[in-house]
């Protein structure tokens, strides 16, 4: 029986990869201090599930591999516990904190009424436990802008709609994602949870320096085991200039996995550099940042005891950069991203990621038998 639920909420762009990697991987040794960190079966195979997103997604009624309702999950996690003997839960997943996407919703509709009735979904399925500790690791919101912004142009085209104009108009779009004080007062309100953990996104004042020993100590989890390495699954930024060509491209109309293969070749460029230039966003627009929140941020401090100084305060430094030049940055993009994608090795990917799809949507239950098979392969 469920007696404790540990959620780990995200936000994205802090070591949440890492983190979920090293909890996937550490299952059994959680289990065996009575705490799950469930996986999801499919005709009754694992899939080794590494972040509870689809779960999370899944309270608002968005459905993806492996295709479960919000009841068959928490019913197998139910199940779970049971089976291995554990008492708590440990769910991990950005789109606890991240869902709805303001991108997705209708004109006229409340945002943040949306993000309450997910918390309520939420709330019914955690009914009758003892505790409930929420832990989320924010970044300020400049920061978290100016990461997003690579991370939208990039999978963009998987959306099936265009989010992506320009920088000043994102940030007006997101704007509803950043107003931390609001999201958390939903979660404080709705789920009221013993515990709500808000953890500025420092390394520095990080345990160790390092995400996953941080997490682990906040909730009593023993360093005694192999929990206490952190795996190293950070999604590593794209550079500005193939950041600039994905922009292009994703003017185009394309199916998802013609899409899906841009952005695999993408990244294989994008691993071949030796230095990488991030995408930077204006000092204007930094500044803009901080005074939209500013607001937002006091509450914050006083409500979730996260201090404003240092970490709401703005860096010494600009982080101006020069801009693409389209003629030398661009082409030189353009002509190595042709190169690669008109090799034989694409067509083959290609393939690959077409059958992967069709069995996925068609046949989820010999789509996890083929990925099991792999995994033991390689």
């Amino acid at each position: 029986m469920i007696r404790r639920a540990i959620l780990h909420i995200g936000q994205s762009k802090t070591g949440t990869s890492s983190l979920q990697a090293s909890l996937a991987r550490n299952r059994e040794n959680l289990a065996n201090e009575g705490l799950l960190y469930p996986d999801v079966s499919v005709g009754g195979m694992p899939i080794d599930i590494i972040a509870h997103n689809v779960v999370a997604e899944s309270l608002i009624d968005i459905r993806r591999y492996p295709w479960l309702t919000k009841d068959e999950y928490f019913c197998q996690f139910a199940d779970q516990c049971d089976r291995q003997g554990c008492d708590a839960i440990l769910l991990s997943g950005e789109s606890f904190f991240s869902t709805p996407h303001v991108w997705t919703l209708a004109e006229g509709h409340d945002y943040l009424a949306l993000y309450r009735h997910k918390l309520e979904v939420l709330k019914s399925f955690l009914d009758g436990i003892e505790s409930c500790t929420v832990v989320v690791y924010l970044r300020p919101q400049e920061d978290w802008f100016e990461s997003g912004v690579g991370h939208i142009i990039r999978y963009e085209g998987l959306l099936r709609r265009r989010i992506y104009e320009n920088d000043n108009q994102l940030f007006e779009l997101l704007a509803p994602h950043m107003d931390y004080a609001a999201l958390l007062g939903l979660w404080d309100e709705v789920l009221q949870p013993d515990k709500l953990v808000a953890v500025p996104y420092e390394r520095e004042r990080l345990i160790d320096r390092d995400v996953v020993r941080d997490f682990a100590a906040r909730i009593g989890v023993p360093l005694d085991f192999d929990l206490a390495q952190s795996v190293r699954e950070e999604n590593t930024s794209l550079d500005r200039r193939y950041l600039w060509l994905k922009n292009v491209l994703n003017r185009l109309d394309r199916d998802k996995n013609e899409e899906r293969v841009i952005i695999d070749r993408l990244g294989t460029l994008n691993d071949r550099l030796s230095v990488r230039r991030k995408w930077v966003i204006s000092d204007e627009l930094r500044e803009r940042c901080r005074r939209r929140f500013a607001d937002s941020n006091d509450e914050l401090a006083e409500r979730f005891g996260i201090a404003p100084d240092p970490f709401f305060t703005p860096p010494p430094n600009s982080k101006t950069t020069d801009p693409i030049n389209e003629t030398e940055d661009g082409l030189a993009a353009l002509m190595a991203f042709d190169h690669l994608y008109s090799a034989p090795s694409t067509r083959l990917f290609l393939a690959r990621t077409r059958l992967a799809t069709r069995l996925r949507v068609g046949y989820p239950t010999l789509h996890t038998a083929a990925k099991r098979l792999v995994r033991l392969v390689s």
